[in-house]
């Protein structure tokens, strides 16, 4: 495994990257965000302050969950399954932009955050591939792991940003990236031999 510094920096290289890529996006619309129908869920669930400090802990999460990993390769797919998932949302975002009917929720998240980029939830998505990655590795606080992306995850709908389906979107999108990801190299394939 690579040293620390250098750990370190593809961590923050691929946050930026992501967070980059994710506000272009979130202020920019090719078109007009559209509405999704509420839940049950979404309609029971009010606004929670409560939830707030949980949903931010998701940019405290990510790094020290990467951070953990002590093997190569599986921190290298936890990287590669991030930049996939996050390229996959914002395609996504910019040919079918939606956007959440935010009555009450924090005036932080407003300034910071418009209501698009709803589904599917990379926040929810990135969580699970950060959880995943720590299960794969039998790093020790994986099971706490997994309750922290949870509620994030949970969180989101708490804090109206998102809607409950969004949560099932970021959980498909995460499968996704890391199915992809975990499938074996072409490149290691002897020469000559099919696909």
């Amino acid at each position: 495994m690579p040293n620390f510094n250098r750990r370190l920096r593809a961590v923050a290289v691929i946050m930026a990257a992501i967070s980059a890529a994710y506000s272009v996006v979130n202020h920019f619309h090719i078109r007009e965000p559209l509405l999704l129908p509420l839940s049950f869920i979404d309609n029971a669930a009010g606004y929670t302050p409560w939830a707030l400090p949980i949903y931010l802990s998701h940019f405290l999460f990510l790094p020290l969950a990467l951070m953990s990993l002590r093997s190569y390769p599986v921190f290298l797919r936890a990287l590669k399954s991030m930049a996939i998932a996050s390229s996959l949302a914002c395609v996504i975002f910019l040919i079918y932009p939606t956007t959440f009917p935010r009555v009450d929720s924090s005036p932080f998240l407003r300034f910071i955050d418009t209501p698009a980029n709803c589904f599917p939830s990379l926040h929810v998505a990135l969580a699970c591939i950060a959880a995943w990655s720590l299960r794969a590795d039998g790093v020790r606080w994986a099971p706490f792991g997994a309750f922290w992306a949870v509620s994030i995850a949970v969180s989101t709908v708490l804090v109206k940003q998102h809607y409950a389906v969004d949560l099932v979107g970021g959980l498909l999108l995460a499968a996704c990236a890391v199915f992809l990801v975990s499938r074996p190299s072409l490149a290691s394939l002897p020469v000559g031999e099919p696909a």
